[in-house]
């Protein structure tokens, strides 16, 4: 957990989180990049987590449609 911090706290990393009922039910993380090739930041998906009792809600869609705006709110690929 203290790794996660971190990486929030130094603005490494960028965590979209869904929740059922008040309760933390999954996450995507998101590490900036930059891609030479269209000379643009880019975002790399590291982690896509949905719990077990949570999947087949969507949620996981759901985290993905928050990962793909962000990448149009920000202008990256």
């Amino acid at each position: 957990m203290e790794f996660i911090n971190e990486k929030l706290i130094n603005e490494e990393s960028v965590i979209f989180m869904v929740f059922d009922g008040g309760d933390a039910n999954g996450f995507v993380q998101l590490y900036p990049s930059f891609s030479s090739v269209s000379m643009k930041r880019a975002w790399v998906l590291s982690g896509l987590y949905v719990k077990l009792n949570g999947r087949a809600k969507g949620f996981g869609e759901e985290l993905l449609r928050a990962a793909i705006a962000f990448v149009v709110e920000t202008d990256a690929k």
